[in-house]
Formats: structure tokens, C-alpha cells, sequence
């Protein structure tokens, strides 16, 4: 949540910036998420996302291939609604991170 605020606090001062910052949160974030849900599934948990499965690489490969297509998506939105871009940045980096606390505390069981 820390995380997250702050971020919102650098976009309402320097939104271009932010925005560029925002682009390496999807991938940090993306990263946070296969890390957590790796150490989750070595104390037991098991993935539930049926796509994704059991396999790490095919759970790296979709979650920063969500990453990718959020940053083109984003970066062209950007051109006419750059809020809108920035916003959707920052909320799929909080869902990442959400995710990510939430595999640790599955792990921790």
C-alpha cells in the first residue's frame, strides 16, 4: 500500500517522469509476482490460474507477457488520454504487488 501511495505521489508531480517510471513498475511488479508465487509453491501453495498451471516458465512468460502488452497498450494511450495511461499503469502495478503480499502470506501457512 506504501508502494502505492507513493507512486501517486510522484505522478501528481512530475506525470511525464512518472509515466516513464511507471513503464520499469510493470516489470519490477511483474517480477515481484513469479518471485512470490515461486517461493508460495516451494512451502506447498499450488497456482490456481489454470492457464498458468504448475510450470514457472509458462507463469513468468504470461505474467510478463501481461506486462508487455500493458506498456504498448499504455504507451500508445498516452499520445491522447495521458491520465488514463498513467492510471492504468499504476493500477496494474498494484494488483502485482497485491498479489505479491498475498503469495507470501499463502507461503508462510
Amino acid at each position: 500500500m506504501k508502494i502505492l501511495l507513493f507512486i501517486l505521489i510522484l505522478a501528481s508531480t512530475a506525470q511525464a517522469q512518472t509515466f516513464k517510471i511507471a513503464g520499469i513498475g510493470l516489470y519490477a511488479s511483474s517480477a515481484v509476482d513469479v518471485a512470490t508465487t515461486r517461493y508460495a509453491m516451494r512451502h506447498g501453495a499450488i497456482e490456481l490460474n489454470p492457464i498458468a498451471g504448475q510450470n514457472m516458465q509458462r507463469q513468468a512468460a504470461l505474467s510478463f507477457g501481461a506486462a508487455s502488452s500493458t506498456l504498448l497498450t499504455t504507451r500508445y494511450l498516452h499520445e491522447s488520454h495521458p491520465k488514463t495511461a498513467l492510471g492504468i499503469r499504476l493500477v496494474y502495478i498494484g494488483l502485482r504487488v497485491f498479489v505479491g503480499v498475498h503469495n507470501v502470506k499463502v507461503g508462510k501457512r
